[in-house]
């Protein structure tokens, strides 16, 4: 172990470790966070309420190109800290925004990034309340930092650790090519979905959920170790993005769709609703949660991981 590097580990094992030490210095779990590695971290409010918190980056020849329009910049680094709050279940409310930024990069273009970052906010119903500013030592180097912080709009959060055998795997949108579609950067978050789905019976509503950043074949994954199961996945029904085939749906990532699974016995009934409230928006059952045997893997190939992928770009 002495002596790895990130590149060594991965993205996954370097969380896990991570988790484990906050865990190991803090109390388990760290005290008043719940369940470490979801979307968001839940903390209490009020006597019922429940406040999200959530912190994101991005990075140039990353997230985005050196010559990718600053308004969109903004944008996108906004709306995929919405889009985690999307997936826990909630709404946003104050974001604080540091830049990172090299010394040849223009005023003008700093400026723009923040008027596409406040649009994105306002669509999403947030407001940028403050922030950092920092050098970078790339003279042209940008990277972005979202924290922010949101409210429940349900009775409880969206968690990973909560699909159970039996379950449908569903997913909204379309998946793959979103670089070369541009989707990457012009996604809305799931915001008024994810409200929907939080307010359904207990009998249809999702029993876990997260969004889709890093692509199927990698996200999947991860939900289903979070809840100590399996699943399958029928390829020939995932919702392929313009000139996407289904190898780019499990790997390419970006999609800021939302994943969850539902019980049984929200087929058709659930589908057959959605499509009357978001007639837009394709919602496709593409797999079901199995029990983990010991025997049944719980990965897929795809998918993006930071450390081991050179860049997205």
């Amino acid at each position: 172990m002495a002596g790895d590097t990130v590149a060594d580990w991965g993205e996954d094992r370097l969380v896990a470790a991570i988790r484990r030490l906050i865990e190991q210095e803090q109390g388990k779990p760290a005290p008043p966070t719940i369940h470490l590695g979801d979307d968001c971290a839940v903390l209490p409010m009020a006597k019922t309420a429940q406040q999200l918190h959530k912190t994101d980056c991005i990075v140039q020849d990353v997230h985005f190109l050196p010559d990718t329009e600053p308004e969109l910049i903004g944008r996108k680094a906004v709306n995929r800290v919405l889009s985690d709050f999307a997936a826990m279940g909630g709404a946003p409310q104050s974001l604080l925004m540091t830049i990172l930024v090299g010394r040849d990069v223009s005023v003008d273009r700093i400026l723009a990034m923040y008027q596409g970052a406040l649009a994105a906010a306002h669509v999403g119903g947030a407001y940028i309340v403050g922030g950092e500013t920092s050098s970078l030592p790339s003279p042209n180097g940008l990277a972005i930092s979202i924290s922010g912080t949101g409210r429940l709009i349900g009775e409880q959060a969206f968690l990973r650790s909560g699909a159970q055998p039996g379950d449908g795997v569903w997913v909204t949108g379309d998946l793959g090519n979103s670089f070369e579609t541009g989707w990457h950067l012009s996604f809305q978050p799931r915001l008024q979905e994810a409200a929907w789905l939080s307010q359904l019976p207990p009998d249809i509503r999702p029993t876990a959920m997260m969004d889709l950043s890093d692509g199927l074949g990698q996200d999947l994954p991860r939900l289903a170790a979070a809840s100590g199961v399996a699943y399958t996945v029928d390829e020939a029904s995932l919702p392929l993005r313009e000139g996407a085939s289904v190898q780019r749906a499990l790997a390419d990532g970006e999609d800021y769709e939302l994943l969850f699974t539902a019980p049984a016995a929200a087929e058709p009934s659930l589908a057959e609703q959605w499509n009357d409230v978001f007639p837009q928006i394709p919602l496709t059952r593409v797999g079901a949660i199995i029990s983990n045997d010991g025997e049944t893997p719980v990965s897929m190939a795809g998918g993006f991981e930071h450390f081991a992928n050179s860049g997205r770009t």
